[in-house]
């Protein structure tokens, strides 16, 4: 158990963070407002050395630096997702979209700019683990929306869980919605829902623009609510309220 002021809580029930970042001072003060917010922290102050923590710590979520000694931020963040789907939170000096768009096309799941308050980033993660998993796993619920896996349908349902109506989508319209609000915070390229949609198998005549295509009539479908953003320079993302 771990006193935080006038409670005790179960540290097993307590989230942990992975700060990688080189600047110590930033570090500190990070740090001190995670375990502040009732998170373990562990941290690495070199990209080389971050993946061993993260392998070794196994963290629920990622704050990682763009540039950092031994191995970039980019090539940190590729790393960890060649087998995890870990949240990633990147931060960057650099205020050029194109830092911003290659943090998010290799899997970065949002990005703050510096400098930034330490409270926003903290509101950020607490955000990210604030969703509840799904009671059933072939059921994903997503705002008034839900998805059932195994009848690949979807309604529209109100507050008390009563079926408004039931969305006619296409079967590849229906992946990717799935694949979309399976992570509401990550921007997927075209190429990436390309694969979403047509699994192992990729037809010839399948490009950019039939993804866009797709994803208008999906829209139209889905109706008043905005439920899938664009996220310039890279792809869409689901949109949460």
């Amino acid at each position: 158990m771990v006193l935080t002021g006038s409670r005790l809580i179960d540290e097993r029930a307590m989230k942990k963070i992975l700060i990688v970042e080189d600047d110590l001072q930033i570090r500190k003060t990070l740090r001190d407002f995670l375990r502040h917010s009732n998170f373990i922290v562990c941290e690495a102050g070199r990209g080389d050395e971050a993946l061993d923590v993260f392998q070794e710590e196994k963290p629920d979520l990622v704050v990682l630096d763009l540039n950092l000694p031994g191995k970039d931020g980019i090539e940190v963040c590729r790393d960890i997702r060649l087998d995890s789907n870990v949240p990633i939170i990147m931060l960057t000096a650099r205020r050029e979209e194109v830092d911003q768009v290659r943090g998010l096309t290799v899997g970065a799941d949002d990005y703050i700019i510096k400098p930034f308050s330490p409270k926003v980033l903290v509101l950020k993660v607490q955000r990210m683990l604030g969703r509840p998993a799904p009671e059933d796993p072939e059921r994903i619920r997503f705002r008034d929306l839900e998805i059932d896996l195994k009848k690949v349908e979807v309604k529209r349902v109100n507050r008390q869980g009563a079926v408004i109506d039931t969305l006619d989508l296409t079967p590849v319209e229906f992946k990717l919605l799935v694949a979309l609000i399976r992570h509401p915070h990550k921007a997927f390229s075209r190429d990436q829902l390309i694969d979403a949609a047509y699994d192992d198998f990729v037809p010839p005549d399948i490009f950019d623009r039939t993804i866009d295509s797709h994803i208008k009539n999906l829209r139209k479908k889905l109706g008043v609510g905005d439920y899938i953003e664009t996220v310039r320079g890279v792809g869409y993302r689901a949109k949460e309220l």
